[in-house]
């Protein structure tokens, strides 16, 4: 994570859209946590990426802003493995990211409609394996510990006993988007990858949203990387808010 003296010292660098070297940044305490160190990613002539680095400490939350098609979700694809770097390097916890690693878990606002089934079901099927192209299905009667990491999942993003027996569609949107919170933290990932979170929410539900999303690290002992355009939302959430342009970062604040 980029903070205090690095910000000062390296601040208007990064306004000029300079690449960072990690080995100027903060270290993450025991050499836990995300690095991102001058990744670049480029789709043939395109240049996505170009020398971004960032650190995040376990147990914080990061945002990134900026325009459509400044390389915000790119850094999210990179992270998750979904997209190989073309230069730099990605490691989580001193190893480097791996394709579907089960310390990632993520959520896409852009991915599909609102499922019918309860808010129950819909969350415990956060927890099927997938093998090759099959998904296995789910114990129709879950175990005991199973429900308790269901009840305590639920709980840590405020959805009471009552929520979590309704429809999907029958609840609020902020509702709907705490249970999709609750679907990725359910398998229990180090890292969180949320992508546009607040699309949709009127301000006041954004803010709610991003006061959920505040807690998730202490609650989940994980770590959250989220890209939104609403600055204030994110600003309320995550300690650190990076800016980008042209896939490099241009203000960290």
């Amino acid at each position: 994570m980029i903070g205090g003296a690095g910000r000062a010292a390296d601040g208007a660098g990064r306004a000029r859209g300079m690449m960072v070297d990690v080995s100027d940044l903060p270290s993450v305490d025991g050499g836990r946590g995300l690095v991102l160190d001058r990744v670049g990613v480029r789709f043939d002539d395109v240049v996505a990426l170009d020398g971004v680095s960032l650190r995040l400490p376990p147990r914080s939350v990061l945002g990134l802003v900026g325009e459509n098609a400044v390389g915000k979700t790119t850094v999210l694809n990179v992270i998750s493995g979904a997209v190989e770097a073309t230069s730099g390097t990605v490691t989580m916890d001193g190893e480097p990211v791996q394709p579907g690693r089960p310390v990632v878990g993520r959520y896409d606002s852009g991915r599909g409609g609102t499922p019918t089934v309860s808010v129950t079901d819909h969350v415990r099927a956060g927890t099927r394996t997938t093998v090759g192209r099959w998904r296995l299905r789910l114990p129709l009667k879950p175990s005991a510990a199973a429900l308790a990491t269901l009840a305590a999942t639920l709980d840590s993003v405020g959805i009471s006993t009552e929520e979590a027996e309704q429809p999907m569609p029958e609840l609020p949107l902020l509702v709907q988007r705490r249970a999709e919170l609750a679907r990725v933290l359910i398998r229990d990932p180090a890292l969180v990858l949320l992508d546009e979170p607040f699309a949709g929410l009127a301000h006041d539900l954004a803010l709610a949203l991003a006061a959920t999303i505040a807690e998730i690290p202490r609650r989940r002992d994980c770590a959250v990387v989220l890209v939104d355009h609403d600055r204030e939302a994110v600003a309320a959430c995550a300690a650190t808010v990076v800016t980008l342009a042209a896939g490099r970062i241009t203000e960290t604040a």
